[in-house]
């Protein structure tokens, strides 16, 4: 298998597993995407349907065709949008739950978890991983 391959495989396979990191913490406690759907169901599609595209990006860096890493690299392009609106979310959720609680004088400290950071490292990544095959095709 070429390096462009196993990159991508491995990096989608880490955007799927970040969905169960944890993407919040508070005080020590922490929480993952998964985690929150069980308690807001409204989101469980739409975290399941991340968790579907880096399954669909694992398939496609492995049959590395030329349209496949387009796609693919069109896919964690998009994903990668997606975990940087989440993780500003995330911050700015953090950073008021951390003023709140300074005026009301809990010590809890929030924070973003290292959930959203797998996920923006496993679409760029697969872009890597996808451009890589696309570089090393030849020219026909």
């Amino acid at each position: 298998m070429k390096k462009g391959v196993i990159v991508g495989i491995v990096s989608s396979l880490l955007l799927v597993i970040s969905m169960w990191l944890p993407a919040m913490d508070v005080d020590g406690s922490t929480g993952s995407f998964m985690d929150a759907t069980a308690i807001h169901t409204d989101i469980s599609s739409f975290i399941w349907g991340i968790v579907f595209i880096g399954i669909i990006m694992a398939v496609f860096a492995f049959i590395n065709k030329k349209v496949t890493d387009i796609i693919g690299i069109v896919f964690a392009v998009l994903t990668l949008l997606i975990g940087l609106l989440l993780m500003s979310v995330a911050q700015d959720a953090a950073d008021d739950t951390n003023a709140i609680l300074a005026q009301t004088g809990e010590p809890e400290e929030v924070g973003v978890g290292f959930g959203i950071y797998a996920m923006i490292f496993g679409c760029i990544g697969a872009i890597v991983g996808y451009i890589m095959n696309l570089a090393g095709r030849k020219r026909a």
